[in-house]
């Protein structure tokens, strides 16, 4: 057997063998590589059970750059909740209604997507300053929200940017001239990041001079952080998230939910709202002097924070809340693999899989017994244990190449299915 298996069933026992460890992996890529009718790549990317670390990274970014090049089949129509948009798609505005009921929902709604035009909207001019066109881009698989833009604005639904590799295609929907100053008007009575660029677009002037003005004006608001402190609502707190936040499951049955934004302010804000919602604010912590992020850790207070956004009516992350709202110890496997699947590409064969989770917590468990056995003075046997941990540790970099080197063959195989 060989002396990394031995060290890895010496922690683990018989739950990981050689077999586990390195045949398994190797038998998933020549059954990627045999399939006669897609051959995706050459057999120069494949793993072998020889490679060491620095040959299966080499593979890697190999077969990373040939993805860069593998394009999507071009987007033509979005399906949402059972509809489907061909592109370009023209909404109506469906908001006319006058009773005090209909414009409760339609305030209620725009709160919403005030939050999320917060996070990911945006606003430009046209080249010639005759007009500002707001916007709202999604991945294809993430065009849920777009469809309410359109029912409550109008404006239009278009193809974004094509599909490469890991990159999935986009949409976006698009509203310009008096009906992105009318839109404008409404988001910008609930906005806290982009209420100041709102505030231009809605009063766009007439003269060309005013315009150059208000033009430079949006340039630099977009430069520095010119969020407006302001009032936050469920509605406003779930669309932001939609658009900006994400569910983190370190593993085991605990998770976190996280929002990141490079200015703070409108993090106070929601800090503030969750204090006097529900008494518990989380943290906001500075990386590097250029993003910031909220932070909320404790597990039940999360299920206490993602019940309340899908009452509010959460979209883009109802599916991923209700599977967060449903993790325990038995389940935390599935679900931390369900969740995996529902976010973007930008982890893309970096995040741990469940072995790999396992193996993470071994490590860690052995350098802390080694560690005690140093404070006890059993130096000899201290030594060997963190001996055996580089052991492992280099045992665990080896086997994350391996899993991140199948998961962008079988992704390679994926989009030479979708495009032959």
């Amino acid at each position: 057997m060989l002396p990394r298996a031995q060290a890895w069933q010496r922690l683990f026992g018989e739950r990981f063998s050689t077999a586990r460890l390195v045949v398994r992996h190797v038998a998933t890529i020549h059954s990627l590589g045999s399939d006669q009718g897609n051959q995706v790549v050459t057999s120069s990317c494949l793993v072998s059970p020889g490679d060491s670390l620095d040959v299966v990274n080499q593979k890697n970014l190999q077969l990373r750059g040939r993805l860069a090049s593998m394009p999507w089949p071009r987007l033509r129509s979005v399906r949402v909740e059972g509809k489907d948009y061909t592109l370009p798609w023209k909404f109506r505005n469906e908001f006319v209604y006058t009773d005090g009921q209909s414009l409760t929902s339609q305030d209620q709604t725009t709160e919403y997507l005030a939050g999320f035009f917060d996070g990911d909207g945006c606003v430009r001019c046209s080249s010639s300053l005759s007009s500002v066109d707001l916007s709202v881009a999604q991945a294809v698989d993430g065009a849920e929200i777009l469809p309410q833009f359109g029912s409550t604005f109008g404006g239009s639904m278009r193809h974004h940017l094509d599909g490469r590799g890991l990159v999935r295609p986009s949409v976006a929907w698009t509203i310009r001239g008096t009906g992105a100053r009318d839109a404008a008007s409404r988001l910008a009575e609930r906005s806290i990041t982009k209420r100041r660029q709102l505030e231009i677009v809605a009063n766009w002037p007439e003269s060309s001079a005013c315009r150059e003005s208000c033009a430079r004006e949006l340039k630099i608001l977009k430069r520095c952080d010119s969020g407006v402190a302001g009032c936050v609502s469920w509605k406003y707190f779930t669309g932001f998230f939609d658009a900006e936040g994400y569910i983190s499951s370190p593993g085991g049955a605990c998770f976190q939910l996280r929002i990141g934004q490079k200015y703070s302010t409108v993090l106070e804000c929601l800090q503030t709202f969750l204090q006097r919602e529900i008494g518990s604010q989380g943290n906001i912590f500075n990386y590097s002097g250029s993003r910031y992020e909220l932070v909320m850790c404790n597990t039940s207070t999360c299920k206490r924070i993602l019940e309340k956004m899908l009452l509010a009516g959460m979209a883009g992350k109802s599916a991923q809340a209700e599977l967060a709202l449903s993790l325990d110890r038995q389940n935390s496997a599935q679900v931390r693999s369900a969740m995996g699947k529902m976010v973007g590409n930008q982890m893309f064969g970096k995040n741990l899989d469940n072995d790999g989770l396992e193996r993470a917590r071994t490590i860690v468990a052995a350098r802390q017994r080694a560690k005690r056995l140093r404070q006890q003075g059993l130096l000899q046997e201290a030594d060997a244990l963190f001996a055996e941990v580089e052991v492992l540790k280099s045992e665990h970099r080896l086997l994350k190449a391996q899993h991140e080197n199948r998961q962008l063959h079988e992704h390679m195989h994926k989009l030479e299915s979708m495009t032959s």
